[in-house]
């Protein structure tokens, strides 16, 4: 096979198999030798937020003068984005040498009787080989879905544990009340290794807290009480952060989204516990947040048009947040497509009641999950009265929705990561 070959092969894997990822995954890389074993990794699980926490920390680590390798999910254009090193997406060749080594021992567990490797299973299993060849002194590793099962829960050995703020996605694996959904997302949980967590409620907390006493490791948590704003601005927003490394430091993050602010929080705390012995500099750390931009988290593409890639009520609730925190005199305008299996009518509704925008254009995602355009426009009619259009595709709707901007005017694009990507790819080309 060739790379793109090799791409669309495993575009058509499943997602999911008789047995869960984490035991596929497991098999996998015992098959393999075990390549994780020698590995540094922190592992990010939760609701929203993983990828941003991923990024900064990555981010410092390399500012630091650390190799660091980042494995993230979903990829917005390329599949490519999902394997990084030194800030760098594995290149083709690579990609294409890593999957036929994996291929090969997919195929071996199918001989023996077992599930072949699922999409991700795939993919993760690609990124361990990668990391194991290239040694880095970090790998940054979030999960894909949950925690206790997913194909990252075959990595027994890590040097931190991460959880991020947890809410209803998912619900129809996960389980749908949020504590739960804590349960699963606790599963990334090992013996005597450090917890971090984001907390969301008391319940939720007791859930982590347990658990992680269970395998006699340490949580630290940080919540709104951890963070405080001082300046918000379209591109950068300074905040402090108290604990019991930083003692109300200052530090400044590129990107309008308020939400970001709890997910820097959360990496700075992450930092804190990797570098217990405070030898670490935080000029550097502080460059580091400045620079790093996680793409299609509240993310300028091109004047006055942001892409969010809030997906599930919660989500679209903090996005929400920042949208009326940004100054503007002219109209603002939504572009908004979903995924059918989310809780498109809750956040349609949450949407719609903010009352933020003017105007929204409707269109269906290029993916096969897309929820049809004319379920999301009659939801969007029951909760406005504000103009509601459709359009067949992403690119005619993009269009559109430029055409209706005039001067001063904002428009935001949210609703999945999928349209996120779409709109990223059509403006590359």
């Amino acid at each position: 096979m060739n790379y793109n070959e090799a791409v669309n092969y495993i575009s058509t894997l499943r997602k999911f198999g008789n047995e869960t990822g984490a035991v596929r995954a497991k098999r996998a890389l015992s098959l393999l030798g075990n390549p994780e074993k020698n590995l540094n990794i922190i592992h990010v699980a939760g609701t929203n937020g993983k990828g941003s926490v991923c990024a900064y920390v990555s981010g410092a680590l390399l500012k630091l003068g650390f190799q660091t390798g980042m494995f993230s999910s979903p990829h917005l254009v390329r599949v490519n984005e999902r394997i990084r090193i030194n800030g760098e997406m594995i290149t083709d060749e690579e990609f294409l040498q890593y999957f036929n080594r994996v291929n090969v021992v997919s195929e071996e567990l199918k001989k023996q009787g077992f599930d072949g490797l699922a999409f991700f299973d795939f993919v993760f299993v690609m990124a361990v080989l990668f990391y194991a060849d290239r040694k880095p002194d970090y790998v940054v590793m979030e999960t894909g879905l949950g925690g206790r099962t997913d194909a990252t829960a075959a990595l027994s050995r890590k040097l931190v544990s991460v959880i991020t703020s947890l809410s209803l996605d998912h619900t129809e694996i996960l389980g749908d009340t949020l504590p739960q959904i804590a349960e699963e997302k606790s599963g990334i949980i090992v013996q005597d290794t450090p917890v971090v967590y984001w907390k969301t409620d008391e319940e939720t907390s007791d859930i982590i807290e347990n658990t992680a006493k269970k395998c006699n490791s340490r949580t630290y948590f940080v919540d709104e009480n951890s963070f405080k704003i001082h300046n918000l601005e379209r591109k950068y927003i300074d905040f402090s952060f108290n604990n019991r490394y930083y003692e109300n430091s200052m530090f400044s993050i590129r990107n309008a989204g308020l939400y970001q602010v709890m997910n820097a929080s959360v990496a700075l705390e992450v930092l804190s516990v990797l570098d217990a012995g405070k030898q670490w500099d935080e000029r550097k750390i502080r460059e580091a947040f400045r620079e790093t931009c996680w793409e299609g988290r509240m993310e300028e593409v091109e004047k006055h048009i942001y892409v969010d890639g809030a997906h599930n009520p919660d989500g679209i609730r903090r996005f929400l947040e920042t949208v009326r925190s940004l100054k503007n005199d002219g109209k603002m305008y939504l572009l908004f497509g979903a995924v059918c299996e989310k809780n498109h009518e809750k956040m349609i509704q949450e949407i719609c009641n903010a009352g933020c925008f003017d105007g929204y254009v409707i269109t269906q995602i290029p993916n096969h999950r897309a929820l049809e355009a004319d379920i999301m426009v009659n939801e969007f009619r029951r909760y406005t009265d504000k103009p509601v259009f459709v359009r067949e595709n992403h690119k005619e709707a993009y269009t559109f929705a430029k055409a209706l901007m005039k001067e001063g005017d904002m428009l935001y694009c949210a609703g999945s990561l999928y349209l996120v990507g779409a709109i990223k790819e059509l403006i590359g080309e």
